[in-house]
């Protein structure tokens, strides 16, 4: 088998969702980039082969949890092209977006079989990839080398320091044991006949004796569809079994002869059986420094923090397929630079469960998502440091690693819950106004029906007044049907979670049915932000809630009355039910006095380009379009213009459904979709400079050589189908 010899300025091994997002994230800042897996199609663990879920819902308390950037770019592509909804097309769309990259080079099938290291013993120098399916290898020379794979073989291979068993941080923990865990899939086919299924007798394991969340998963599994591919995944103490075979008829025997489906499976068989290969050693490398469970739970801060997840933590005894026995974070967590490459191998870094952590943080950051942010993170890391001639361990020291989190930010990729001071915007300087602005009353126009019948619910709003005299909330109720209320203030660390509890009062609905409840309240507001009603009531009740909600009000129920809702929430005790279409969450009709401006255009002289403890954006009145909406920023003296950025809303509030669906919809209706670009000279001169009618994305970059601009103006024609626009930020450089 001859060696061929190939190179790249980044060598990414691993073609899931981490090795996807480093390789784009690598070519978009101009690096040639190899992608190599050991699979014959991408996707890694959301692929046909292993069918793990894209997405879990109820992962995190922030309502607006989902990631901007690459892994946006990833569901949006995932929804268009994969029309048919199964993992095959999912895998197919995954390849469709790389291929649009052209700087990417990808090689399928292909393992690592060795390392090359310099004389130092501290830098790679090559790798050697080998397919032996087609009789081929490779010697790949790469400047930078990101391990994405599932078994951290570039890792292992260069000997890169590193941990397989021992916790690096495991603190007292009662739940220290380590679980062995088994994968395998089935397929079920039906016939026409009864068939019956009689245990083999070698198999001494039963089916009940592996943990509850494996046994849950399978039957929610059933539940969906009894024919198909099937999960089937044990957890124990210790390995029962000596081929993965074993499993199968194990669960088998006990869905035939023993469930509550047994009636229903009489006609149904094993077709096929599908081993999936994992790690029970999983190997984490040594970085400076090693994530800590603690830290997510803290939500610690970094000053070398370059991506911001928001992935349950996950018990050793949990399931891999499903959110039960997950526990929910209060919210979103950061992940330092230093966690994210070799101490030792300085051209070595890492996305996915293998970067320096603790084993307990490995189980977290399984989570797609996760992998996705992280890999964003290293893939534009490597590029950085081609570009400035530096090694990961000093772009992560202060004084370099400020810069390189401002170039990560201006490409919408979150690097701190808070964002960075972008002092270069010319827009702060400006004067900003906008045709129309969101008020409180038109919650009216939203279209209404009602919500779910509970007991209590809660109902999230912003403020921004110093003062709650009254408020109004529609409901559907009972005749002389008793009501209580608590106005609660958001946690002060954790603005989407209710701390403390301002004022109480209690309201009597009048009539039958739909009407507006009245709570005098007369309430000082020591700090603006997200507020909460909490609805009480010892009958039935129903908000009527309204479609589509600008940004912030939301309708949340409790957990245990939420369906699907399996993580545990130590936090807060309501939920927002899921959402697996791109569109805003509904939301409670609530009327406050005084009203509540809170989507005024000076907001989009802000950082932000996400929620965070208010709306942080710009909406306008509801509208047919018939006239544009627009933003215009006047400067006092003329700038020159290279660059102009624009921050839509994606809807940050829906989920990605776990296991690959139909599409209802492509693209969030909150995206503006066509929209004109004006600039204004100091001599009174205006030019359209950019008309754009088919914008897909939250974030565009518009490169340009302006001159003598005294006004630039943002028109916004039409949107994905929101009858409003929806803006969180407007940057300009000089």
């Amino acid at each position: 088998m001859k060696t061929q010899p190939r190179r790249s300025d980044i060598l990414v091994l691993g073609g899931g969702m981490a090795g996807i997002s480093s390789a784009i994230a690598a070519s978009k800042s101009g690096a040639t980039v190899q992608l190599v897996d050991t699979l014959p199609c991408l996707g890694g663990n959301v692929s046909e082969g292993f069918q793990h879920p894209l997405d879990l819902p109820y992962s995190t308390n922030n309502p607006f949890f989902r990631e901007s950037g690459i892994w946006e770019e990833i569901t949006n592509r995932i929804r268009e092209d994969n029309t048919e909804g199964t993992f095959t097309g999912q895998s197919r769309a995954l390849f469709s977006l790389i291929k649009e990259y052209k700087t990417i080079s990808v090689a399928l099938g292909y393992h690592c079989l060795e390392t090359n290291l310099n004389t130092s013993q501290d830098r790679i120098e090559s790798c050697l990839l080998a397919n032996l399916d087609k009789g081929e290898k490779f010697l790949h020379r790469s400047e930078y080398y990101i391990d994405c794979s599932e078994f951290a073989e570039l890792s292992q291979t260069a000997k890169a320091p590193g941990e397989h068993l021992s916790s690096i941080n495991p603190g007292n923990r009662e739940d220290t044991a380590r679980k062995f865990k088994l994968h395998t899939l089935i397929e079920i086919g039906e016939k026409n006949d009864p068939i019956d299924f009689k245990c083999p007798d070698w198999i001494e394991t039963q089916w009940e004796e592996n943990a509850l969340s494996a046994r849950i998963s399978l039957m929610e599994s059933l539940n969906q569809n009894l024919t198909g591919v099937h999960h089937l995944e044990w957890i124990g103490d210790a390995a029962p079994f000596q081929m993965l075979d074993e499993i199968c008829w194990a669960a088998w025997d006990f869905i035939k002869n023993r469930s509550p489906l047994k009636e229903r499976a009489r006609n149904f068989y094993i077709k096929k059986i599908l081993p999936l290969k994992t790690p029970n050693l999983s190997y984490r490398g040594y970085g400076e420094y090693q994530l800590a469970e603690n830290d997510l739970i803290e939500g610690n801060c970094f000053d070398d923090s370059v991506a911001v997840s928001r992935a349950p933590l996950c018990p050793a005894h949990s399931s891999t397929f499903t959110s039960h026995e997950k526990i929910l974070l209060p919210n979103p967590f950061e992940i330092p630079l230093r966690s994210l490459f070799s101490k030792k191998i300085k051209n070595l870094l890492w996305a996915g469960k293998h970067i320096s952590c603790d084993e307990f943080t490995s189980n977290c950051l399984a989570h797609p998502p996760t992998q996705s942010v992280i890999g964003s993170a290293v893939g534009y890391c490597a590029s950085w440091c081609l570009r400035k001639k530096r090694l990961p361990h000093t772009i992560s020291k202060p004084g370099h690693i400020e810069s390189f989190q401002k170039e990560l930010q201006r490409t919408n990729h979150q690097v701190h819950r808070i964002p960075l001071a972008d002092e270069a915007n010319l827009v702060k300087s400006g004067h900003i106004h906008a045709s129309t602005t969101w008020n409180e009353k038109d919650l009216f126009q939203l279209n209404q029906s009602s919500g779910r019948p509970t007991q209590k619910c809660l109902v999230q709003f912003p403020v921004n007044t110093n003062q709650i005299d009254k408020v109004q909330v529609l409901i559907e109720a009972q005749p002389d049907q008793n009501f209580d209320l608590r106005l609660l203030a958001g946690s002060q660390k954790n603005y989407h979670i209710p701390g403390a509890c301002l004022e109480v009062a209690t309201s009597v609905a009048q009539k039958p049915g739909k009407q507006w409840l009245e709570f005098d309240l007369r309430t000082t507001i020591s700090n603006q932000g997200w507020h909460f009603l909490e609805i009480q009531s010892e009958e039935e009740f129903r908000l009527i809630e309204g479609e589509h909600a600008p940004v912030g009000h939301i309708s949340l129920y409790p957990n245990e009355s939420i369906p699907g809702m399996q993580t545990t929430n130590p936090y807060c005790e309501y939920a927002v039910p899921a959402n697996y279409s791109p569109t805003p969450h509904r939301c409670a009709i609530i009327q406050t006095y005084p009203a509540q401006k809170s989507y005024e255009v000076v907001q989009l002289k802000s950082d932000y380009t996400r929620p965070s403890h208010s709306p942080e954006l710009w909406i306008s009145q509801p509208t047919n379009f018939a006239y544009p909406e627009f933003i215009e920023v006047n400067w006092p003296e003329a700038i020159n213009v290279s660059r102009i950025d624009l921050f839509f809303d994606p809807s940050f509030g829906y989920d990605s459904p776990p296991s690959p669906e139909v599409p209802t919809l492509v693209t969030p209706i909150s995206i503006v979709k066509s929209y004109n670009i004006y600039s204004t000279s100091s001599k009174g001169k205006s030019v359209l400079i950019e008309k754009i009618t088919h914008n897909c994305m939250s974030h565009r970059i518009h490169h340009l050589e302006l001159t003598d601009i005294q006004s630039i103006e943002v028109e916004i024609i039409e949107t994905h189908g929101l009858n409003r626009a929806q803006v969180f930020r407007l940057a300009v450089y000089e």
